[in-house]
C-alpha cells in the first residue's frame, strides 16, 4: 500500500484542524507517524489519497513518500503510485 506525506498548507495553519484531524475523516487511511500533527506520514489506499486531495486539497498537500535508491542515485515512490 502506498505511503504518503501529508502537510497542512502554510496559509491554512491558522485553522483549528490539523492534517491528522482531516485525514482521520477519510476511510482507508492509516497514520504511520509524525511528531507534528500538521505534517504526518500515512499509509492509504489510492482511492483514499485521491479523496483527501479532493476534499482537503485547499488545506492539505499530499505527496507520495520518496525512498532513495543510493545504488541508482534516484528517488522513487515508496510503492506503486499513480499521479493524480
Amino acid at each position: 500500500m502506498p505511503i504518503y506525506v501529508v502537510a497542512t498548507r502554510q496559509e491554512a495553519q491558522t485553522g483549528s484542524l490539523t492534517a491528522e484531524d482531516h485525514v482521520r475523516q477519510v476511510p482507508g487511511v492509516w497514520i504511520k507517524g509524525g511528531t507534528d500533527p500538521n505534517r504526518i506520514t500515512i499509509e492509504a489506499l489510492e482511492a483514499a489519497a485521491a479523496e483527501i486531495e479532493h476534499r482537503f486539497g485547499s488545506v492539505l498537500l499530499i505527496e507520495p513518500e520518496l525512498i532513495s535508491d543510493e545504488k541508482a542515485g534516484t528517488l522513487e515512490p515508496s510503492q506503486s503510485y499513480s499521479p493524480r
